[in-house]
């Protein structure tokens, strides 16, 4: 509950943050040039810290401490090979970002003037990779010793500092420079939540320090993990970077209208999806280290997950434009941007159910030392999303492409079903609990069909609180209202 709290906080700072910036740059070139710019050290972010933390560290972490074997040493060891590798693409990164930005969004060359200004952008967000690959192991670090507010909080401080800047952007920076300056609202931001994890790091005595001796006993078991991990978010990481090359040979915005709305759909994502991988990879460990059945809490899981992210998903669809409105449409950001925006988040929203119930999933996997069937599916959920997105942007222009994204993480999430099912087939209990979630669903959407008043946000307001009001009632009578506790 703390850690839906903590999160609910950082995303609603996040979309003020991307109101800001919204704000600030539209829709427009300004607004392609910075999202493709801060998306580049994002991607590579996920790849070499954020998912390797939570899937291989976080794991082995724990039954490092659970047996006691030199669990400091084994976080000084990770901290100073992740510190040297982030250094060490930083480098890279900043000394070949024209060629970077090339691989990235060739589409911008056919426009000289916003190529080079991406290039220029580029440079200056790339450090960033250091300081959110290093927030990611204090992250993780604190999550492997049950503290997730802190963490998750974490991330509000990082949105605080992009704020502060783009505010200070506004009064005194000329419009020229405003893709430069949310660059650097982007290390400002970063450096903000490294030093507010770090503060937390001493209050558990926890603070990783470089050191020499890269050895310990953990490290091959680590290692076992970190590879298959590695490889297979290295492989996932193709999808985003090919939708974002044909995104730069689209219409002028389409990199930003899919940023807007990527950000929109990450809401319950983050609340829900990531609040229960963070809270269920160190349970399903435990439990493993003890040799503890896992199927039980596996489904109540993704029970939880699907009750969270299926209701919220469906609401997103039915007010998409009206959200989009309420949240971005001022200054820069015009109507007919709002109206882009919204076929996008649309397009985006399957994708919050798959993604919640594949990442229990792929914890159940990652608990037991599997990577096999975990790496498979993240290759047929890229094949599909790259047949999506190849051959239906020229049709469906950008839509297509948030439409890539969501069909590629259906295929994965049924495919990892399918073998689960035969290993850990769900009980009797939480099959009738998820069908009853998906009836309440379309249930409590009905209501919302009928309402017939003026104005979008009072539209949305009506309907947020009707819809919540039906679902959560039919729940509690259906008793598929769940109490929110993993069984340890």
């Amino acid at each position: 509950m703390q850690f839906s709290v903590a999160t609910f906080i950082s995303r609603i700072l996040g979309f003020i943050r991307d109101a800001s910036v919204a704000f600030l740059v539209g829709a427009g070139r300004f607004a392609d040039v910075f999202n493709v710019a801060f998306r580049i050290p994002n991607l590579l972010r996920d790849l070499l810290a954020e998912n390797v933390m939570q899937s291989a560290f976080v794991p082995t972490y724990v039954k490092a401490t659970e047996r006691d074997e030199t669990p400091k040493h084994f976080l000084d060891v990770v901290f100073t090979i992740f510190l040297m590798a982030s250094l060490f693409i930083v480098i890279l990164g900043i000394v070949f970002s024209k060629q970077v930005v090339l691989i990235t969004a060739y589409g911008f060359r056919s426009i000289p003037e916003k190529f080079k200004m991406t290039v220029e952008v580029t440079r200056i967000t790339f450090p960033y990779l250091t300081l959110v690959s290093l927030a990611s192991i204090f992250q993780a670090i604190l999550n492997a010793r049950k503290e997730f507010f802190q963490p998750a909080l974490s991330t509000a401080y990082l949105n605080l500092g992009v704020i502060f800047v783009v505010v200070l952007a506004y009064f005194f920076v000329p419009r020229g420079m405003y893709p430069q300056v949310l660059g650097f609202s982007v290390l400002f931001g970063g450096l903000v939540q490294l030093l507010y994890l770090i503060q937390r790091l001493k209050v558990h005595n926890v603070v990783p320090q470089f050191t020499i001796r890269l050895r310990h006993p953990y490290l091959k078991d680590f290692g076992k993990l970190l590879v298959p991990v590695f490889l297979s978010v290295g492989f996932s990481k193709i999808t985003p970077f090919v939708n974002t090359l044909i995104a730069s040979f689209l219409r002028e915005g389409a990199v930003s209208y899919l940023t807007y709305a990527y950000r929109l759909m990450q809401l319950p994502v983050g609340l829900f999806a990531v609040a229960l991988q963070t809270v269920s990879i160190s349970t399903f460990a435990e439990l493993d280290a003890k040799h503890i059945d896992l199927r039980e809490t596996l489904w109540k899981a993704v029970f939880y997950s699907i009750f969270l992210t299926l209701p919220s998903s469906i609401f997103i669809i039915l007010y998409s434009g009206e959200i989009v409105k309420l949240l971005f449409e001022r200054g820069a950001f015009t109507p007919f941007d709002t109206i882009l925006t919204a076929q996008a988040l649309i397009m985006y929203t399957p994708h919050v159910v798959a993604i919640g119930v594949s990442k229990i999933f792929l914890n159940y996997f990652f608990a037991k030392g599997e990577t096999k069937f975990p790496n498979f599916s993240v290759v047929l959920g890229t094949v599909a999303n790259l047949c999506v997105a190849i051959f239906l942007s020229r049709t469906l222009d950008f839509p297509a492409l948030a439409l890539a994204v969501s069909t590629g993480t259906i295929i994965q999430m049924i495919f990892l079903m399918i073998v689960i099912r035969n290993r850990a087939p769900v009980t009797k209990e939480y099959a009738s609990k998820i069908f009853m979630v998906i009836l309440n669903t379309f249930f409590a959407t009905l209501p919302c069909l009928f309402i017939k008043v003026k104005g979008d946000i009072l539209r949305l307001v009506i309907g947020f609180f009707m819809f919540t009001a039906v679902f959560i009632s039919l729940s509690i009578l259906t008793g598929a209202f769940p109490e929110f506790k993993l069984k340890r």
